[in-house]
């Protein structure tokens, strides 16, 4: 699968979709979001593939929507950018494989919002994010609202304030803060281990994690004991009881019984 604006690898079972856009300081463009969410949807349908890292080419992670592309835009315009856009943030919100970022630069408008759509997000210490469309005269971050607490949202949202990586972890956009130089290998270690995990589970676990947020007490419940349920259907679950009980490391197969 041969792609313009990104570039994937794959070792073992974690695959790698980069943004390759540094002159433009990976600004996502409409064809960056397409094939954006050409290549999730391609890992997702891969079983070779149980984890994904999603990184960047350059010193920035991403600065924002083109700019040069949405400057002649009419409303029109950015509707169709809009739906593209929010394409791309829901197939990482929707896909069964977990994705991890390796934010190792700003992360403004698009960035910041494509952060906290991923599963997983570890920051540089040096890093900083935010949502400055407020300062242009435009709005944008409340799909934040997603992923983050409102009064969260409205603080990054209606202040338009750059903030820190550590203050990123504090609001809970990002897990994990280290040094700029041990983004790489956190983020690769947490997805081997992502990766390790039992597959059926692992999916279980990310849906109902997502649709517990727009359910009430009754609708967790369900959609928690009906996961579970589907989790006693595998040879994993098998094994990975087994495993414990001997105390030995379980060898999983990603089977249904």
């Amino acid at each position: 699968m041969s792609f313009e604006t990104i570039v994937t690898e794959t070792d073992g079972n974690v695959r790698t979709i980069t943004l390759d856009r540094p002159d433009a300081g990976n600004a996502l463009d409409t064809s960056t979001l397409e094939e954006l969410t050409e290549a999730l949807e391609a890992a997702d349908s891969d079983d070779a593939v149980h984890a994904v890292i999603l990184a960047a080419n350059g010193n920035v992670f991403v600065a924002g929507s083109d700019l040069d592309e949405m400057k002649s835009y009419d409303p029109a315009s950015y509707i169709g950018y809009l739906d593209s856009f929010n394409e791309t943030m829901n197939t990482i919100r929707a896909v069964d494989v977990p994705v991890v970022a390796a934010v190792d630069g700003p992360a403004y408008g698009g960035g910041n919002i494509l952060v906290g759509a991923t599963d997983l997000a570890v920051a540089g210490e040096s890093t900083s994010f935010g949502q400055q469309e407020i300062n242009v005269g435009i709005v944008g971050g409340a799909e934040l609202v997603q992923d983050l607490p409102r009064k969260v949202v409205n603080e990054i949202v209606m202040l338009g304030e750059p903030f820190s990586a550590d203050r990123a972890r504090e609001l809970g956009l990002v897990n994990r803060v280290v040094s700029d130089s041990k983004v790489d290998a956190t983020v690769t270690q947490l997805a081997e281990k992502l990766a390790a995990k039992p597959q059926v589970a692992l999916a279980v676990g990310k849906r109902a994690i997502r649709a517990a947020e727009d359910a009430g007490p009754l609708g967790i419940e369900t959609m928690e004991a009906f996961g579970l349920s589907l989790c006693f259907g595998t040879d994993d679950q098998v094994e990975g009881m087994e495993a414990f009980l001997e105390n030995r490391e379980p060898e999983f197969t990603d089977t249904i019984g």
